[in-house]
């Protein structure tokens, strides 16, 4: 079982052992779920780079791999 002390500004830190095994980064939302008078849960919310999401929706041409890519394909578009 890991543990954290809450901050006099409401903050915790992560153990690294949890931060290792949920693969959790700078910048990553945690979700805090009410279970019990003594007991709360913490979801994972996961981010999505724009790169993860194309195409999610279907249609569309498919994502060219880098912002560079996109925009060099756009100017060709473009200039036709």
């Amino acid at each position: 079982m890991s543990r954290a002390t809450l901050t006099s500004k409401g903050q915790i830190t992560l153990p690294v052992a949890i931060r290792e095994q949920y693969k959790l980064e700078n910048g990553d939302m945690l979700q805090f779920i009410p279970a019990g008078e003594e007991e709360l849960r913490v979801k994972v919310v996961r981010r999505h780079l724009a790169a993860e999401l194309a195409g999610l929706l279907g249609g569309g041409k498919p994502y060219l791999g880098s912002p560079e890519a996109e925009r060099e394909a756009a100017a060709k578009a473009h200039s036709r």
